[in-house]
């Protein structure tokens, strides 16, 4: 996508990973939240944001953070965000959004980044009260919203969704009038 274009938002919108209603604006940022499931790896995750027209999220503050939460718990899954980092770090500042954008927040759970057998290379955040990867127990609430480094494919750590991110007028967004 290139930067400063407003991408099509009304394209490939009938497919089964997505169900443009559950889309959130957040007027802060002027974005389109979106949650997509049946996601199985992260660069998958990448892949498919960009092909219906949009990026993987960045995150840029704890309120956005907050809310990505919230879209990323529709599907009771953990779900992979735009942060990559390659080659993996146990550095939590080591890494980019897959946006271009700056990167000026990060929000780790306990001793995250761990890069667990050094190919920890994809991020997600911590959405599902029913699957938790950290090792560290404890409930949903205490990793509500944390992130934690996994691999690529993500199945370990139960990451089956990813939430991508649109920059779009409302009057292209197909679920507004």
């Amino acid at each position: 996508m290139v930067q400063g274009s407003i991408p099509n938002c009304t394209g490939y919108w009938d497919d089964e990973k997505i169900d443009a209603a559950k889309a959130t604006y957040w007027n802060v940022t002027n974005k389109y939240y979106l949650p997509v499931r049946y996601i199985d790896s992260c660069s998958f995750a990448n892949t498919y944001c960009q092909y219906i027209g949009g990026d993987m999220v960045s995150i840029h503050s704890y309120a956005e953070n907050a809310l990505v939460t919230q879209v990323a718990e529709t599907y009771n899954t953990n779900a992979y965000i735009g942060f990559y980092r390659n080659p993996p770090s146990s550095n939590p500042w080591g890494g980019v959004w897959t946006d271009g954008t700056a990167l000026n927040f990060v929000y780790w759970r306990g001793a995250q980044p761990d890069n667990y057998l050094g190919v920890e290379v994809c991020v997600n955040i911590f959405s599902s009260w029913s699957t938790d990867c950290s090792g560290l127990g404890g409930s949903y609430y205490s990793r509500r919203g944390l992130w934690n480094d996994v691999n690529p494919n993500g199945g370990i750590c139960g990451v089956y969704a990813a939430v991508c991110e649109f920059k779009c007028t409302t009057a292209q967004f197909p679920i507004d009038d």
